[in-house]
């Protein structure tokens, strides 16, 4: 804790929090959400009354209701290329090649050498390094290349007719992702996210005008703008479930467009037991990956995210919110019956996007890296990215996977200098 906080302080800029878990002067940018929404408030004053408040969910303590903080700079989002990119596309050390997929790592005996690319005219092309190659394509994309390059399981990469280089059986193992489940209610609102005739007509030209003008309104909302960190059962120190509430209809990500208005609010699980594990479908570079997540394959997982359905249902139902939730559940659901909660999550639930975990960092068999991100058995070759992550964190991966970044450009630093 005391070696990885100084790289959160480092990347941001916190417009709201001025304190010694906070940074004044990163290039992430993070700001209060811009969008005054008098259901967000409601959530907050329900959920408050069956949890504590908590005015800042990265301070002191996790656990508690209350509003999201969010990677925006004047209602724009700041994200990682906004910040970090960006602001050195003009160096002269620095090429940056678009519509370009790396194939894999080119290697002399043990050491990595450089990385083989394909351009948009799918034409071949080889890129060497003198110092090192950093591997930072992801959860998904990390194991992937790796496996292409002959690096990882023996039995996973010869079967695809690729010839196996080094033994590394952790690549592509212990996926861990974080699953939720979205309770989505009916609300007759112009004042919510979605699309009716008075959305459409009335609101949504104030709302464009708003933005345009002062950065501010509908057109600056993340969706997600309040939630809270709970514990699925008393008898645990910390919060193992995250609330995540919207002022809209959102069902499967939003790519079902529903007509009308509504709220919804997710129940996700923030340690799982459950393991999953990214392989290749085939040597083909521009194919997928084949990504089992395996959700709820361990049983504790199916009981913790049932018991968190019925503590985010308690505030859903406290006023003032049961006002909006009551009567105009999407789906409904028993929640006296456990088997019919478990029924709407196997059938329901499904990622918020936190994959993790395939080149863990650690000293086991199954470790892909050590302490200073280096591939094991190997030279020239370190991952940045989330799958060094050895367990998921209890809440969103966005800037701890940041604080990796910057923690790894140190040691980069230090290492060639």
């Amino acid at each position: 804790y005391d070696e990885v906080l100084p790289y959160f302080i480092r990347a941001e800029h916190n417009e709201e929090h001025d304190d010694k878990y906070h940074g004044q002067n990163g290039p992430l940018n993070v700001s209060k959400i811009r969008n005054d929404n008098v259901f967000t408030d409601d959530f907050v004053a329900a959920g408050s009354k069956v949890h504590k408040f908590n005015k800042d969910f990265n301070g002191e303590d996790q656990e508690g209701v209350g509003y999201y903080q969010t990677t925006q700079k004047n209602g724009k989002r700041c994200s990682a290329a906004k910040a970090y990119l960006v602001p050195a596309l003009e160096r002269e050390n620095l090429t940056v090649l678009t519509d370009t997929n790396v194939d894999k790592i080119i290697m002399d005996g043990d050491r990595a050498i450089g990385v083989r690319c394909i351009d948009k005219d799918k034409k071949s092309f080889d890129i060497h390094c003198t110092k090192e190659v950093l591997l930072s394509s992801g959860a998904f994309g990390s194991p992937q290349i790796m496996l292409r390059s002959g690096l990882g399981p023996k039995g996973e990469i010869s079967k695809h007719g690729i010839e196996h280089l080094v033994e590394l059986p952790g690549v592509g193992k212990n996926l861990q992702d974080h699953i939720d489940y979205l309770s989505v209610h009916k609300h007759k609102s112009i004042n919510l996210i979605g699309f009716s005739l008075g959305t459409i007509f009335l609101k949504f030209p104030y709302e464009i005008l708003k933005y345009i003008l002062t950065r501010t309104g509908l057109f600056t909302s993340t969706v997600a703008e309040a939630g809270g960190f709970i514990r699925s059962r008393n008898d645990i120190s910390i919060p193992d479930i995250q609330l995540h509430f919207a002022p809209g209809l959102v069902v499967d990500h939003g790519r079902q467009q529903l007509w009308g208005t509504g709220i919804s609010c997710h129940a996700c699980l923030l340690r799982p037991k459950s393991r999953g594990e990214v392989t290749l479908k085939s040597a083909d570079p521009f194919e997928d990956p084949k990504i089992d997540p395996k959700f709820l394959s361990h049983p504790d997982d199916m009981k913790d995210m049932i018991e968190g359905y019925k503590k985010m249902m308690k505030i859903m139902n406290k006023e003032p919110l049961s006002k909006y939730t009551s009567k105009h559940v999407y789906r409904p659901i028993d929640l006296d019956d456990d088997d019919d909660i478990e029924q709407a999550i196997r059938e329901e639930a499904d990622t918020v996007y936190h994959p993790v975990g395939t080149c863990m960092m650690g000293k086991d068999e199954m470790a892909v890296v050590n302490n200073k991100l280096k591939v094991y058995k190997l030279d020239g070759l370190r991952v940045v990215d989330a799958s060094i992550m050895p367990t998921l964190i209890g809440g969103n991966t966005n800037a701890p996977t940041i604080m990796i970044a910057e923690k790894a450009s140190d040691l980069i630093i230090k290492d060639w200098s």
